[in-house]
């Protein structure tokens, strides 16, 4: 069984990893660890906002990404709005 308070270091850990070079080094460890706090926050907030999303995708109430269509629907409300390439 995982030990939560290791899982939470690591996680604390990977964080300050990955945001070493985005001005994370300039903060004290207090500030960290509040970052990494908000971060889990927004995280959890993320989660729980795509779980309806989730749920209709798993009952094949989604599809696949159509990137051609996506532009060229982009292209046409561009024209629409006299914005041409």
């Amino acid at each position: 069984m995982a030990n939560g308070l290791q899982d939470e270091l690591a996680a604390f850990r990977h964080f300050v990893a990955d945001n070493l070079g985005n001005g994370l080094n300039d903060l004290s460890l207090e500030r960290a660890v509040q970052a990494f706090r908000d971060y889990q926050h927004q995280l959890a907030e993320f989660k729980r906002d795509m779980e309806p999303t989730l749920r209709g995708s798993a009952r094949g109430e989604s599809s696949p990404l159509d990137i051609d269509l996506l532009v060229e629907q982009g292209k046409r409300r561009l024209a629409e709005k006299g914005i041409v390439d």
